[in-house]
Protein backbone atom coordinates (compact mmCIF):
# COMPACT_ATOMS: atom_id res chain seq x y z
CA UNK A 1 0.00 0.00 0.00
CA UNK A 2 2.81 2.41 0.89
CA UNK A 3 4.57 1.68 -2.40
CA UNK A 4 1.37 2.36 -4.33
CA UNK A 5 0.92 5.71 -2.60
CA UNK A 6 4.55 6.63 -3.25
CA UNK A 7 4.28 5.74 -6.95
CA UNK A 8 1.02 7.68 -7.20
CA UNK A 9 2.67 10.81 -5.77
CA UNK A 10 5.58 10.36 -8.19
CA UNK A 11 3.17 10.15 -11.09
CA UNK A 12 1.42 13.33 -9.97
CA UNK A 13 4.77 15.13 -9.81
CA UNK A 14 5.65 13.98 -13.32
CA UNK A 15 2.29 15.31 -14.51
CA UNK A 16 2.97 18.62 -12.76
CA UNK A 17 6.37 18.84 -14.47
CA UNK A 18 4.81 18.22 -17.86
CA UNK A 19 2.04 20.77 -17.31
CA UNK A 20 4.30 23.49 -15.90
CA UNK A 21 7.65 23.12 -17.63
CA UNK A 22 6.38 21.57 -20.84
CA UNK A 23 3.39 23.87 -21.37
CA UNK A 24 4.55 27.00 -19.58
CA UNK A 25 6.89 28.21 -22.34
CA UNK A 26 4.44 27.76 -25.27
CA UNK A 27 1.67 29.43 -23.26
CA UNK A 28 3.95 32.33 -22.36
CA UNK A 29 4.96 32.79 -26.00
CA UNK A 30 1.31 32.85 -26.99
CA UNK A 31 0.67 35.58 -24.44
CA UNK A 32 3.63 37.66 -25.75
CA UNK A 33 2.34 37.26 -29.29
CA UNK A 34 -1.07 38.64 -28.27
CA UNK A 35 0.57 41.59 -26.53
CA UNK A 36 2.72 42.41 -29.58
CA UNK A 37 -0.33 42.11 -31.82
CA UNK A 38 -2.15 44.62 -29.64
CA UNK A 39 0.81 47.05 -29.91
CA UNK A 40 0.90 46.65 -33.68
CA UNK A 41 -2.84 47.34 -33.83
CA UNK A 42 -2.37 50.43 -31.67
CA UNK A 43 0.37 51.74 -33.97
CA UNK A 44 -1.78 50.98 -37.00
CA UNK A 45 -4.72 52.93 -35.54
CA UNK A 46 -2.40 55.86 -34.85
CA UNK A 47 -1.12 55.79 -38.43
CA UNK A 48 -4.70 55.80 -39.72
CA UNK A 49 -5.33 59.01 -37.79
CA UNK A 50 -5.14 61.75 -40.45
CA UNK A 51 -3.89 64.24 -37.90
CA UNK A 52 -0.76 62.13 -37.31
CA UNK A 53 0.25 60.83 -40.72
CA UNK A 54 3.89 59.82 -40.36
CA UNK A 55 4.75 59.69 -36.70
CA UNK A 56 3.52 58.34 -33.35
CA UNK A 57 1.79 60.52 -30.84
CA UNK A 58 3.03 61.02 -27.30
CA UNK A 59 0.53 58.60 -25.72
CA UNK A 60 1.63 55.82 -28.05
CA UNK A 61 5.30 56.44 -27.26
CA UNK A 62 4.62 56.28 -23.54
CA UNK A 63 2.73 53.01 -24.00
CA UNK A 64 5.61 51.50 -25.96
CA UNK A 65 8.05 52.59 -23.30
CA UNK A 66 6.02 50.87 -20.63
CA UNK A 67 5.70 47.74 -22.75
CA UNK A 68 9.44 47.32 -23.24
CA UNK A 69 9.22 46.58 -26.95
CA UNK A 70 11.02 47.70 -30.10
CA UNK A 71 8.81 49.12 -32.87
CA UNK A 72 9.62 50.30 -36.41
CA UNK A 73 7.48 51.56 -39.24
CA UNK A 74 9.08 51.17 -42.68
CA UNK A 75 7.66 52.32 -45.99
CA UNK A 76 8.38 51.19 -49.53
CA UNK A 77 12.04 51.11 -50.38
CA UNK A 78 12.90 50.18 -46.78
CA UNK A 79 12.64 53.78 -45.70
CA UNK A 80 12.20 53.74 -41.93
CA UNK A 81 10.14 56.76 -41.00
CA UNK A 82 9.43 55.88 -37.38
CA UNK A 83 11.53 53.84 -35.03
CA UNK A 84 11.47 53.35 -31.27
CA UNK A 85 13.97 51.18 -29.40
CA UNK A 86 12.10 50.23 -26.21
CA UNK A 87 14.45 47.39 -25.20
CA UNK A 88 17.76 49.20 -25.61
CA UNK A 89 20.77 47.96 -27.57
CA UNK A 90 19.63 44.33 -27.21
CA UNK A 91 17.41 44.36 -30.29
CA UNK A 92 18.47 41.85 -32.93
CA UNK A 93 17.08 44.13 -35.66
CA UNK A 94 18.46 47.45 -34.45
CA UNK A 95 21.45 46.50 -32.35
CA UNK A 96 23.16 49.76 -33.37
CA UNK A 97 20.13 51.82 -32.66
CA UNK A 98 19.82 54.69 -30.19
CA UNK A 99 18.19 54.65 -26.79
CA UNK A 100 16.71 58.12 -27.39
CA UNK A 101 13.69 58.39 -29.64
CA UNK A 102 14.76 61.79 -31.02
CA UNK A 103 18.04 60.34 -32.38
CA UNK A 104 16.21 57.89 -34.64
CA UNK A 105 16.93 59.70 -37.94
CA UNK A 106 20.68 59.36 -37.61
CA UNK A 107 20.71 55.59 -37.32
CA UNK A 108 20.92 53.05 -40.14
CA UNK A 109 18.19 50.49 -39.61
CA UNK A 110 18.49 48.57 -42.83
CA UNK A 111 20.16 45.44 -41.51
CA UNK A 112 19.79 42.29 -43.58
CA UNK A 113 17.51 40.69 -40.98
CA UNK A 114 15.30 43.77 -40.81
CA UNK A 115 15.00 43.89 -44.61
CA UNK A 116 14.13 40.18 -44.83
CA UNK A 117 11.42 40.51 -42.14
CA UNK A 118 9.89 43.53 -43.93
CA UNK A 119 9.81 41.54 -47.14
CA UNK A 120 8.19 38.62 -45.29
CA UNK A 121 5.48 40.85 -43.87
CA UNK A 122 4.80 42.30 -47.33
CA UNK A 123 4.71 38.79 -48.75
CA UNK A 124 2.63 37.06 -46.05
CA UNK A 125 0.58 39.97 -44.74
CA UNK A 126 1.53 39.18 -41.12
CA UNK A 127 3.87 36.85 -39.25
CA UNK A 128 5.31 35.96 -35.84
CA UNK A 129 8.70 34.38 -35.22
CA UNK A 130 11.49 33.93 -32.69
CA UNK A 131 14.98 35.15 -33.69
CA UNK A 132 18.20 34.53 -31.75
CA UNK A 133 21.89 35.32 -32.05
CA UNK A 134 24.94 35.01 -29.85
CA UNK A 135 24.98 38.68 -28.87
CA UNK A 136 21.43 39.84 -28.28
CA UNK A 137 19.92 36.46 -27.36
CA UNK A 138 16.36 35.48 -28.26
CA UNK A 139 13.65 37.87 -29.35
CA UNK A 140 9.99 37.43 -30.28
CA UNK A 141 9.02 39.41 -33.42
CA UNK A 142 5.58 40.19 -34.86
CA UNK A 143 5.14 41.97 -38.22
CA UNK A 144 2.25 43.13 -40.38
CA UNK A 145 1.93 44.91 -43.78
CA UNK A 146 -0.42 47.81 -44.55
CA UNK A 147 -1.12 47.74 -48.33
CA UNK A 148 -2.96 51.05 -48.44
CA UNK A 149 -0.03 52.85 -46.83
CA UNK A 150 2.63 50.55 -48.31
CA UNK A 151 4.08 50.36 -44.81
CA UNK A 152 5.39 47.58 -42.61
CA UNK A 153 4.99 47.54 -38.80
CA UNK A 154 7.38 45.32 -36.84
CA UNK A 155 7.25 44.92 -33.02
CA UNK A 156 9.65 42.79 -31.00
CA UNK A 157 10.53 42.08 -27.37
CA UNK A 158 13.33 40.30 -25.56
CA UNK A 159 12.78 36.71 -24.34
CA UNK A 160 15.66 36.50 -21.91
CA UNK A 161 13.33 37.19 -19.00
CA UNK A 162 11.31 34.10 -20.01
CA UNK A 163 14.42 31.92 -20.04
CA UNK A 164 15.50 33.25 -16.67
CA UNK A 165 12.04 32.76 -15.18
CA UNK A 166 11.91 29.19 -16.45
CA UNK A 167 15.33 28.46 -14.95
CA UNK A 168 14.27 29.83 -11.57
CA UNK A 169 10.95 28.03 -11.72
CA UNK A 170 12.63 24.76 -12.70
CA UNK A 171 15.03 25.02 -9.77
CA UNK A 172 12.17 25.71 -7.37
CA UNK A 173 10.17 22.85 -8.79
CA UNK A 174 13.07 20.47 -8.22
CA UNK A 175 13.26 21.51 -4.57
CA UNK A 176 9.49 21.25 -4.21
CA UNK A 177 9.56 17.81 -5.84
CA UNK A 178 12.07 16.52 -3.29
CA UNK A 179 9.97 17.89 -0.44
CA UNK A 180 6.75 16.48 -1.87
CA UNK A 181 8.30 13.04 -2.39
CA UNK A 182 9.64 13.07 1.16
CA UNK A 183 6.26 14.05 2.59
CA UNK A 184 4.56 11.51 0.31
CA UNK A 185 6.88 8.78 1.57
CA UNK A 186 6.15 9.61 5.21
CA UNK A 187 2.40 9.86 4.59
CA UNK A 188 2.44 6.62 2.58
CA UNK A 189 4.18 4.78 5.42
CA UNK A 190 1.78 6.14 8.04
CA UNK A 191 -1.24 5.51 5.83
CA UNK A 192 -0.09 1.98 5.05
CA UNK A 193 0.30 1.26 8.76
CA UNK A 194 -3.07 2.80 9.51
CA UNK A 195 -4.80 0.72 6.83
CA UNK A 196 -2.89 -2.50 7.48
CA UNK A 197 -3.24 -2.38 11.28
CA UNK A 198 -6.85 -3.68 11.40
CA UNK A 199 -5.97 -6.28 8.76
CA UNK A 200 -2.99 -7.39 10.84
CA UNK A 201 -5.20 -7.53 13.92
CA UNK A 202 -7.75 -9.64 12.07
CA UNK A 203 -5.02 -11.95 10.81
CA UNK A 204 -3.62 -12.42 14.30
CA UNK A 205 -7.11 -13.06 15.70
CA UNK A 206 -7.73 -15.63 12.97
CA UNK A 207 -4.52 -17.45 13.88
CA UNK A 208 -5.53 -17.46 17.56
CA UNK A 209 -8.92 -18.92 16.64
CA UNK A 210 -7.20 -21.56 14.54
CA UNK A 211 -5.31 -22.61 17.70
CA UNK A 212 -8.53 -22.97 19.68
CA UNK A 213 -8.79 -19.55 21.36
CA UNK A 214 -12.44 -18.93 20.49
CA UNK A 215 -13.00 -16.06 22.93
CA UNK A 216 -10.86 -13.73 20.82
CA UNK A 217 -12.31 -10.46 19.52
CA UNK A 218 -10.97 -7.52 17.53
CA UNK A 219 -11.64 -3.81 18.15
CA UNK A 220 -14.05 -2.06 15.78
CA UNK A 221 -12.42 1.29 15.01
CA UNK A 222 -14.46 2.52 12.05
CA UNK A 223 -17.71 2.14 10.12
CA UNK A 224 -16.11 1.39 6.74
CA UNK A 225 -15.63 -2.01 5.10
CA UNK A 226 -12.86 -2.97 7.55
CA UNK A 227 -15.11 -2.03 10.47
CA UNK A 228 -17.94 -4.17 9.09
CA UNK A 229 -15.48 -7.02 8.58
CA UNK A 230 -14.34 -6.70 12.21
CA UNK A 231 -17.96 -6.76 13.40
CA UNK A 232 -18.67 -9.88 11.34
CA UNK A 233 -15.53 -11.52 12.67
CA UNK A 234 -16.53 -10.80 16.27
CA UNK A 235 -20.01 -12.16 15.60
CA UNK A 236 -18.52 -15.30 14.09
CA UNK A 237 -16.12 -15.66 17.03
CA UNK A 238 -19.00 -15.38 19.51
CA UNK A 239 -21.00 -18.06 17.71
CA UNK A 240 -17.98 -20.36 17.52
CA UNK A 241 -17.25 -19.70 21.18
CA UNK A 242 -20.84 -20.51 22.11
CA UNK A 243 -20.69 -23.76 20.19
CA UNK A 244 -17.40 -24.59 21.85
CA UNK A 245 -18.81 -23.76 25.28
CA UNK A 246 -21.84 -25.93 24.59
CA UNK A 247 -19.58 -28.79 23.63
CA UNK A 248 -17.46 -28.33 26.74
CA UNK A 249 -20.52 -28.08 28.94
CA UNK A 250 -21.90 -31.30 27.54
CA UNK A 251 -18.62 -33.11 28.02
CA UNK A 252 -18.21 -31.72 31.55
CA UNK A 253 -21.81 -32.59 32.46
CA UNK A 254 -21.57 -36.12 31.20
CA UNK A 255 -18.14 -36.83 32.65
CA UNK A 256 -19.07 -35.32 36.03
CA UNK A 257 -22.52 -36.71 36.65
CA UNK A 258 -22.90 -39.82 34.48
CA UNK A 259 -20.12 -41.73 36.13
CA UNK A 260 -22.02 -42.61 39.34
CA UNK A 261 -25.29 -43.92 37.85
CA UNK A 262 -23.44 -45.85 35.19
CA UNK A 263 -21.25 -47.46 37.83
CA UNK A 264 -24.30 -48.40 39.91
CA UNK A 265 -26.16 -49.76 36.91
CA UNK A 266 -23.21 -51.86 35.85
CA UNK A 267 -22.50 -53.08 39.41
CA UNK A 268 -26.07 -54.19 40.14
CA UNK A 269 -26.42 -55.77 36.71
CA UNK A 270 -23.26 -57.84 37.31
CA UNK A 271 -24.55 -58.77 40.78
CA UNK A 272 -27.85 -59.99 39.35
CA UNK A 273 -25.99 -61.97 36.72
CA UNK A 274 -23.47 -63.58 39.06
CA UNK A 275 -25.12 -63.80 42.50
CA UNK A 276 -28.78 -62.99 42.92
CA UNK A 277 -30.26 -64.14 39.68
CA UNK A 278 -32.20 -66.96 41.44
CA UNK A 279 -33.24 -64.85 44.45
CA UNK A 280 -36.36 -63.07 43.26
CA UNK A 281 -36.62 -60.68 46.22
CA UNK A 282 -33.03 -59.41 45.99
CA UNK A 283 -33.19 -59.38 42.22
CA UNK A 284 -36.27 -57.16 42.28
CA UNK A 285 -34.62 -54.78 44.76
CA UNK A 286 -31.50 -54.51 42.64
CA UNK A 287 -33.53 -54.08 39.46
CA UNK A 288 -35.43 -51.26 41.16
CA UNK A 289 -32.09 -49.56 41.87
CA UNK A 290 -31.12 -49.98 38.22
CA UNK A 291 -34.43 -48.46 37.11
CA UNK A 292 -34.05 -45.52 39.52
CA UNK A 293 -30.51 -44.89 38.37
CA UNK A 294 -31.59 -45.11 34.72
CA UNK A 295 -34.29 -42.51 35.42
CA UNK A 296 -31.74 -40.33 37.15
CA UNK A 297 -29.40 -40.82 34.23
CA UNK A 298 -32.13 -39.71 31.81
CA UNK A 299 -32.85 -36.64 33.95
CA UNK A 300 -29.15 -35.82 34.07
CA UNK A 301 -28.88 -35.93 30.30
CA UNK A 302 -31.98 -33.76 29.89
CA UNK A 303 -30.91 -31.18 32.49
CA UNK A 304 -27.33 -31.08 31.25
CA UNK A 305 -28.46 -30.46 27.68
CA UNK A 306 -30.97 -27.81 28.78
CA UNK A 307 -28.45 -26.01 30.97
CA UNK A 308 -25.81 -26.03 28.26
CA UNK A 309 -28.24 -24.47 25.82
CA UNK A 310 -29.25 -21.77 28.28
CA UNK A 311 -25.68 -21.04 29.30
CA UNK A 312 -24.47 -20.85 25.69
CA UNK A 313 -27.23 -18.38 24.78
CA UNK A 314 -28.74 -20.70 22.20
CA UNK A 315 -32.31 -20.31 23.51
CA UNK A 316 -34.16 -17.58 21.64
CA UNK A 317 -36.47 -15.70 24.00
CA UNK A 318 -39.99 -14.78 22.88
CA UNK A 319 -41.08 -12.10 25.36
CA UNK A 320 -44.78 -11.25 25.72
CA UNK A 321 -46.80 -9.38 28.33
CA UNK A 322 -48.57 -11.69 30.79
CA UNK A 323 -49.81 -11.78 34.41
CA UNK A 324 -47.36 -13.45 36.78
CA UNK A 325 -50.08 -14.06 39.37
CA UNK A 326 -52.04 -16.18 36.91
CA UNK A 327 -48.92 -18.24 36.19
CA UNK A 328 -48.22 -18.73 39.91
CA UNK A 329 -51.82 -19.81 40.51
CA UNK A 330 -51.59 -22.35 37.66
CA UNK A 331 -48.30 -23.73 39.05
CA UNK A 332 -49.89 -24.21 42.47
CA UNK A 333 -52.77 -26.14 40.89
CA UNK A 334 -50.35 -28.49 39.14
CA UNK A 335 -48.76 -29.46 42.45
CA UNK A 336 -52.06 -30.49 44.08
CA UNK A 337 -51.46 -34.14 43.20
CA UNK A 338 -48.18 -34.04 45.09
CA UNK A 339 -49.96 -32.33 47.99
CA UNK A 340 -52.27 -35.32 48.34
CA UNK A 341 -49.48 -37.87 47.83
CA UNK A 342 -46.86 -36.32 50.11
CA UNK A 343 -49.19 -34.69 52.60
CA UNK A 344 -47.80 -31.23 51.87
CA UNK A 345 -49.55 -28.00 51.08
CA UNK A 346 -48.80 -24.99 48.91
CA UNK A 347 -49.91 -21.65 50.31
CA UNK A 348 -50.23 -18.80 47.80
CA UNK A 349 -50.05 -15.14 48.80
CA UNK A 350 -50.56 -13.20 45.59
CA UNK A 351 -50.62 -9.42 45.48
CA UNK A 352 -52.23 -7.11 42.94
CA UNK A 353 -52.12 -7.85 39.23
CA UNK A 354 -48.49 -8.15 38.18
CA UNK A 355 -47.95 -7.68 34.46
CA UNK A 356 -44.48 -8.37 33.14
CA UNK A 357 -42.87 -8.78 29.74
CA UNK A 358 -40.81 -11.96 29.49
CA UNK A 359 -40.75 -15.39 27.90
CA UNK A 360 -43.55 -17.25 29.74
CA UNK A 361 -42.14 -20.69 28.96
CA UNK A 362 -38.75 -19.83 30.47
CA UNK A 363 -40.24 -18.06 33.51
CA UNK A 364 -42.45 -21.08 34.10
CA UNK A 365 -39.33 -23.21 34.05
CA UNK A 366 -37.78 -20.93 36.69
CA UNK A 367 -40.82 -21.24 38.99
CA UNK A 368 -40.96 -25.01 38.49
CA UNK A 369 -37.29 -25.42 39.43
CA UNK A 370 -37.66 -23.25 42.52
CA UNK A 371 -40.74 -25.13 43.67
CA UNK A 372 -39.09 -28.51 43.00
CA UNK A 373 -36.10 -27.39 45.03
CA UNK A 374 -38.40 -26.22 47.89
CA UNK A 375 -40.37 -29.47 47.68
CA UNK A 376 -37.18 -31.50 48.10
CA UNK A 377 -36.32 -29.55 51.27
CA UNK A 378 -39.75 -28.96 52.79
CA UNK A 379 -39.80 -28.71 56.58
CA UNK A 380 -41.78 -30.54 59.21
CA UNK A 381 -44.77 -28.26 58.68
CA UNK A 382 -45.03 -29.63 55.13
CA UNK A 383 -45.72 -26.12 53.83
CA UNK A 384 -44.38 -24.27 50.80
CA UNK A 385 -45.17 -20.57 50.49
CA UNK A 386 -45.59 -19.07 47.01
CA UNK A 387 -45.77 -15.27 47.19
CA UNK A 388 -45.88 -12.31 44.77
CA UNK A 389 -45.57 -8.65 45.69
CA UNK A 390 -45.51 -5.49 43.58
CA UNK A 391 -42.65 -3.18 44.63
CA UNK A 392 -40.92 -0.11 43.23
CA UNK A 393 -38.32 -2.37 41.59
CA UNK A 394 -40.91 -4.66 39.96
CA UNK A 395 -42.82 -7.83 40.78
CA UNK A 396 -41.04 -9.85 43.46
CA UNK A 397 -41.76 -13.59 43.38
CA UNK A 398 -40.73 -15.66 46.44
CA UNK A 399 -40.70 -19.44 46.93
CA UNK A 400 -40.23 -20.25 50.61
CA UNK A 401 -39.73 -23.53 52.49
CA UNK A 402 -39.29 -24.17 56.20
CA UNK A 403 -36.69 -26.90 55.93
CA UNK A 404 -33.16 -27.27 57.22
CA UNK A 405 -31.94 -24.05 55.66
CA UNK A 406 -28.56 -23.33 54.08
CA UNK A 407 -25.26 -22.48 55.74
CA UNK A 408 -24.01 -18.96 55.20
CA UNK A 409 -20.80 -20.10 53.50
CA UNK A 410 -22.84 -22.03 50.94
CA UNK A 411 -25.06 -19.13 49.86
CA UNK A 412 -22.59 -17.48 47.37
CA UNK A 413 -22.18 -20.78 45.50
CA UNK A 414 -25.75 -21.97 45.53
CA UNK A 415 -26.47 -21.09 41.88
CA UNK A 416 -23.21 -22.64 40.64
CA UNK A 417 -23.34 -25.69 38.46
CA UNK A 418 -23.54 -29.02 40.36
CA UNK A 419 -23.29 -27.30 43.74
CA UNK A 420 -25.35 -29.06 46.39
CA UNK A 421 -25.47 -27.45 49.78
CA UNK A 422 -28.06 -29.81 51.30
CA UNK A 423 -27.10 -33.17 49.85
CA UNK A 424 -26.32 -34.59 53.27
CA UNK A 425 -30.02 -35.19 53.76
CA UNK A 426 -29.86 -38.00 51.23
CA UNK A 427 -32.03 -36.33 48.65
CA UNK A 428 -31.13 -36.82 45.00
CA UNK A 429 -30.86 -34.21 42.26
CA UNK A 430 -28.83 -33.23 39.23
CA UNK A 431 -27.35 -30.07 40.74
CA UNK A 432 -28.37 -28.10 37.65
CA UNK A 433 -31.81 -26.79 38.57
CA UNK A 434 -30.65 -23.56 40.20
CA UNK A 435 -28.01 -23.09 37.51
CA UNK A 436 -30.77 -23.17 34.91
CA UNK A 437 -32.71 -20.62 36.99
CA UNK A 438 -29.65 -18.37 37.03
CA UNK A 439 -29.10 -18.61 33.25
CA UNK A 440 -32.76 -17.80 32.46
CA UNK A 441 -33.09 -14.87 34.86
CA UNK A 442 -29.78 -13.33 33.77
CA UNK A 443 -30.85 -13.58 30.12
CA UNK A 444 -33.96 -11.56 31.07
CA UNK A 445 -32.03 -9.12 33.21
CA UNK A 446 -34.10 -9.98 36.32
CA UNK A 447 -32.41 -9.75 39.75
CA UNK A 448 -32.52 -12.92 41.87
CA UNK A 449 -31.17 -14.27 45.14
CA UNK A 450 -31.69 -16.43 48.21
CA UNK A 451 -32.13 -15.73 51.93
CA UNK A 452 -31.60 -18.58 54.39
CA UNK A 453 -30.46 -19.55 57.83
CA UNK A 454 -29.84 -23.06 59.18
CA UNK A 455 -32.98 -24.66 60.69
CA UNK A 456 -35.12 -21.68 59.59
CA UNK A 457 -35.79 -22.54 55.96
CA UNK A 458 -34.95 -20.74 52.71
CA UNK A 459 -36.53 -18.04 50.54
CA UNK A 460 -35.60 -18.01 46.85
CA UNK A 461 -36.72 -14.89 45.00
CA UNK A 462 -36.51 -12.99 41.74
CA UNK A 463 -37.84 -9.60 40.60
CA UNK A 464 -39.55 -9.33 37.21
CA UNK A 465 -39.84 -5.96 35.53
CA UNK A 466 -43.31 -4.48 35.34
CA UNK A 467 -45.01 -3.87 32.00
CA UNK A 468 -48.16 -2.30 30.59
CA UNK A 469 -50.58 -4.02 28.27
Amino acid sequence: MGAIMFVLCGGILVLVWLLTIGLFEPAYYKRIERELDEIVNTVQETMNDPTVPDTLNTDTLEELERSGVCVEIAFSGNEVKIYYEGIGDGCVLHYDGPTNFFDQATVDKNSALAISLRERAEREGSFSTIVANNVQGRQFIVGTYLPDRQATIIASTNLERVTQALAVFRQQLITISYLVMLVALIVAILLARWISRPITTLTEATRRMAHGEYSVSVPVESDDELGVLAQDFNRMAREVNRSDQLQKELVANFSHDLRTPLTLIKGYAETIRDLTGENAEKRDQQLEVIIDEADRLSQLVSDALEFSRYNAGMIQMKPVVFDLNEMLQEMAVRYRMLEEKEGCQIVTQLGEQGLTKADPVLIERVIHNLMSNAWAHVGTDKTILLRSQVTDEGIKVTVEDHGEGIREEDLPHLFDRYYRARSSEGRTGTGLGLSIVKAILESHGFPYGVESRPEEGSRFWFVAKRAER
